[in-house]
């Protein structure tokens, strides 16, 4: 059997010509009958059988289309080129195909199209009895079950060919049930982006969504939806996103959403900026705080962009619902403990505030089931410093006293971000040089009492961040339940945060054509070899080796920096970018060291 993976685009009567090695496989250059429906969702897979005769198990994904402005070139793997008859042009699958697993890996077509092609058993790849058409070997039955995973979930069409026709149903079915490892059992969020002009009610809503999801039961980790044939989705609902899989699962797999507890989370984000928190002090006004009510549009994807190695996020979610469910049941917190103070601490630019507002994004939709909305308070640590002797521990006060007022709002889930916080809880050890406490111990006092106060309410949470937690006065750090290290991104996190930013100026066109990047794990998976599919990804990969130490925020400016420095073209290709990423990040060091022989 074998199964050819082509991307979406609407069926047509006169089918599609199938690529084939010159000289190796003729009796693949075959016109074929594709017959099918768009099913459900716009975008979403459909699966056809059709009479086809076929030999091995394998899959050859197409590649996108170049424009016709751009040459084509010609190309082929390391065994010298291969050309091959091109789809008529009215009929030629658009769109880049994304694949999680791979196994054997060639190219085809004049225009250097890469395919990829796996064979079941783990031989060299085979065609209707011909063989040597692949560079790498590997055996892929974790990888073929991979793959069809995402032809079920990926905006493709899986056209499956066998000796006999039969019908659609029988042959998704059958790509279903090759999935033996789907995980089931699973707790899977669902966030719904409700448009800000829909009058639809959340029940309304939340029962297409359920319907939406039960035509598309298996997802491969996370999947969004931004388009649909439900009309009353499309006149309601941005977008359909299953988030967050990988806290849940150490590997990307198949999920049985049918088999699954959901929870859907329906949300409409606050397009009003920050709002801000005056102190009247001796006639003035000091600006204490900024207020945001969540979710804002202003977070609105914070979230995903964070990317650290550690279950850095998992634990933040999990700590906040143990604190719910505490409270809940009524555990008496005075034989067991815990002040809602969530402490994060690490060097500069690792994405620590960041961190904090997505959080407080996060779980505002997470529980809006119990909270109609969110307030982020961000405090202004230094302001609440007075020119007045004795009187900082008073705007300490005061503040607290208007964050008290948002708390007894019940239907709000309040944050507190207290940014380098140890401005307001310096080490009091340092200040004893008398008998009178200075006006840093009042404060440092005054914090710790206002702590000891609200965190009684269980809608509150205290979110705080240290460069220097050797300054912070150990009362405060013993209050904080949690004292996570946020420190510099590692290699693969590096590869994530690139792999995450040539995305985007693909997705914009700044870089094109547009080229398909294999992920970590599916380098891992054809063992780093080198040929023309991995090649790109591989140079990202050495990149990202050289770019550790550098911080989060200084690697999301990078790409810019490559592109104002050493590209000023409105677009690129991905080659010549990531030349110029390459020499961006030797600059970057080049930089660092004059600084510090300077001082």
């Amino acid at each position: 059997m074998l199964f050819v993976l082509l991307p979406h685009r609407k069926a047509k009567p006169d089918g599609y010509n199938l690529p084939s090695p010159s000289g190796n496989a003729p009796s693949l250059r075959r016109k074929i009958q594709v017959r099918g429906r768009k099913a459900g969702l716009t975008g979403q897979r459909a699966a056809f059988r059709t009479g086809c005769g076929g030999g091995g198990a394998s899959a050859v994904p197409r590649a996108p289309e170049r424009q016709p402005s751009q040459p084509s070139a010609r190309g082929g793997d390391k065994e010298g080129a291969r050309s091959s008859a091109r789809p008529t042009s009215s009929h030629r699958p658009r769109g880049p195909v994304r694949l999680e697993l791979l196994s054997v890996l060639l190219t085809l077509s004049e225009e250097r199209a890469e395919c990829l092609f796996i064979a079941k058993e783990g031989r060299k790849g085979c065609v209707d009895g011909h063989e040597g058409l692949g560079d790498v070997v590997f055996p892929c039955e974790e990888g073929l079950f991979a793959l069809l995973a995402t032809a079920v979930t990926e905006n493709l069409f899986v056209a499956t060919f066998s000796l006999g026709v039969r019908r659609m149903d029988e042959a998704a079915g059958e790509l279903k049930q090759a999935l033996p490892n789907a995980c089931d059992n699973v707790q899977i969020h669902v966030e719904v982006h409700r448009k800000s002009n829909s009058t639809a009610k959340k029940e309304d809503i939340r029962m297409s969504v359920l319907k939406l999801l039960s035509r598309h039961n298996i997802v491969f980790g996370d999947y969004k939806w931004t388009e649909f044939d439900d009309g009353f989705l499309n006149s309601n609902v941005q977008s359909v996103s299953i988030v967050d899989t990988e806290l849940k699962l150490k590997e990307r797999q198949p999920i049985d959403l049918s088999k699954s507890s959901l929870s859907i989370h329906i949300f409409h984000l606050n397009e009003e900026g920050p709002s801000v928190e005056n102190l009247e002090e001796e006639n003035e006004d000091i600006v204490a705080a900024n207020h945001w009510v969540l979710p804002a549009a202003e977070f609105h994807g914070l979230w995903e962009s964070l990317i650290y190695d550690t279950e850095v996020k998992s634990h933040l979610l999990d700590y906040v619902t143990t604190t719910l469910l505490f409270s809940d049941r009524n555990v008496d917190s005075n034989l067991i403990s815990w002040n809602r103070v969530v402490l994060l601490h690490g060097p500069p630019g690792t994405g620590k505030t960041s961190l904090c507002k997505a959080l407080a994004q996060k779980l505002t939709i997470r529980l809006s089931y119990r909270y109609r909305y969110g307030q982020l308070i961000e405090i202004n640590s230094h302001s609440l410093f007075s020119k007045w002797f004795s009187e900082s521990g008073k705007l300490v006060t005061k503040m607290f006293q208007k964050i008290q007022e948002l708390i007894d709002d019940r239907d709000a889930l309040v944050f507190v971000l207290i940014d380098e916080v140890e401005s307001l809880t310096a080490a009091r050890s340092a200040f004893k040089a008398g008998t009178e406490p200075s006006d840093a111990i009042r404060v440092v006092n005054a914090v710790l009492m206002q702590i000891d106060q609200i965190k009684r309410y269980p809608n509150v949470v205290i979110l705080t961040t240290s460069n220097i937690t050797e300054k912070i006065d150990m009362a405060f750090v013993d209050r904080a339940d949690i004292k996570q290290y946020i420190g510099p991104p590692s290699a693969a996190a590096i590869f994530r945060i690139y792999l995450s930013c040539l995305e985007e100026l693909m997705k914009c066109q700044i870089i094109y054509p547009r080229q398909h990047l294999l992920s970590l794990r599916e380098l891992e998976m054809i063992g780093f070899v080198e040929n023309n599919v991995s090649r790109l990804s591989l140079v990202l990969k050495e990149i990202s080796r050289k770019s550790e130490g550098l911080s989060g925020r200084v690697l999301r400016k990078l790409p810019f920096l490559a592109h104002a420095l050493y590209i000023q073209s409105p677009s690129v290709t991905m080659t010549t970018f990531l030349q110029a990423l390459s020499l961006v990040v030797d600059k970057q060091f080049e930089e660092r060291k004059k600084l510090a022989d300077c001082v």
